[in-house]
């Protein structure tokens, strides 16, 4: 669990990315259009982001953390009750958090901001908004009404079995129908930034600058839709699924489902090295080598962290579950298993965690630097 988390800063709501100051003609500066330099920036930290960042509105973490706790109180008489509240308290915060007062927001303040920001005219306007604030919330809803009262209650009274029980016939269910809806979700916003894209492409090409200049309406709708992805896209550049993916192997080599276990390490692979319509880490990272610049000190900071800092932990993650997490359940060795994802697996996740946050609040810094940027150079225009 990490009090300091920094999804506060990231998200901005997309009225706040309207122009502020108009341009006084629109003979605009091609380095301020949709498609010119600042715009490649911008779309660049956007992109950072979107590959690093916590999804608030995707409840993986809040099933990661439900996991955690049933590890930690099988233990027994090890059991750490201090950690096991705090782990209860963090799940509750990544559900009703408020960044007015909290260090990041909540799902709930989320979806409610994308309630009112998301637009429901054209049709894929219409499916995204459905998807956002409807369909995927169904079962979030779901998951975080029984984790917060039958599953909570059997962790505060001791029950082990029956806080998994719970886990394995309520909140799994809930949690994999809202992922499937999620994958939905980001195809759908994927193309409808892709769309707009092209849109503003094809109006710089017919030299019509009027709507495709920075912080004008096609612009806010791109970015809208990235911070959408950032939202909700489990971060391949992150490893809290192939964590997760990992936990939840072994929770079904302890439930007798071998063959799940195996199918499980099988997608955490596919994690690592893509495949089967997945991007892997190793994929996003060898993009970030090639395409992160350090000129500035910001930059050097944030290449470091991407391509070193966050690295090494994640390497030493997975090569530590390919090859002795792989072993012992290979074998069906369920002990072996869970001290290799307490004392090897945990560790490396927590040290990668800890950069990610401030690789997070890094490039978030650059982000906001670039907007100041461009409304002042509109402000000149």
């Amino acid at each position: 669990m990490h009090k300091n988390l920094t999804k506060k800063i990231m998200i901005a709501s997309a009225a706040t990315l309207m122009l502020l100051v108009a341009p006084k003609s629109h003979a605009v500066k091609p380095e301020l259009l949709v498609g010119g330099l600042y715009y490649k920036k911008i779309n660049h930290m956007k992109d950072i982001i979107s590959d690093i960042l916590p999804p608030p509105a995707y409840i993986i973490e809040s099933y990661l953390t439900v996991l955690e706790i049933l590890d930690e109180m099988d233990k027994g008489a090890a059991s750490d009750k201090a950690r096991i509240d705090k782990l209860l308290a963090y799940g509750k915060q990544l559900e009703s958090a408020n960044s007015s007062k909290d260090p990041f927001p909540g799902y709930h303040e989320r979806i409610k901001a994308w309630v009112k920001d998301l637009e429901d005219k054209a049709p894929l306007d219409k499916k995204i908004k459905e998807l956002m604030t409807k369909t995927t919330v169904a079962p979030a809803t779901k998951f975080f009404q029984v984790r917060d009262s039958k599953f909570t209650a059997a962790v505060k009274a001791g029950k082990r079995d029956e806080a998994l029980k719970v886990a394995r016939a309520e909140l799994k269910p809930a949690y994999d129908q809202h992922r499937k809806l999620i994958v939905e979700l980001v195809e759908a916003a994927t193309s409808n930034y892709t769309a707009v894209e092209a849109a503003a492409q094809a109006k710089a090409k017919a030299g019509d600058t009027k709507d495709i200049v920075l912080r004008g309406p096609l612009y806010t709708k791109v970015i809208q839709m990235k911070d959408l992805i950032a939202d909700i896209l489990p971060p391949p550049k992150y490893i809290i699924e192939s964590y997760l993916t990992a936990l939840q192997a072994v929770d079904a080599l302890e439930g007798g489902q071998k063959d799940e276990a195996k199918k499980l390490l099988e997608y955490g692979t596919s994690l690592r090295s893509g495949g089967k319509g997945v991007t892997g880490y190793n994929e996003r990272h060898d993009y970030w080598v090639k395409n992160l610049e350090e000129k500035t000190i910001p930059e050097k900071k944030i290449k470091d962290l991407m391509v070193k800092l966050t690295h090494d932990p994640a390497q030493k993650f997975y090569d530590t579950r390919d090859a002795k997490l792989s072993a012992a359940i290979n074998s069906g060795n369920v002990a072996d298993a869970k001290n290799i994802i307490r004392n090897e697996l945990k560790p490396a996740y927590d040290e990668h965690r800890k950069n990610i946050d401030d690789l997070v609040s890094r490039a978030n810094k650059v982000y906001l630097q670039l907007e100041a940027e461009v409304a002042q150079q509109l402000s000149n225009q």
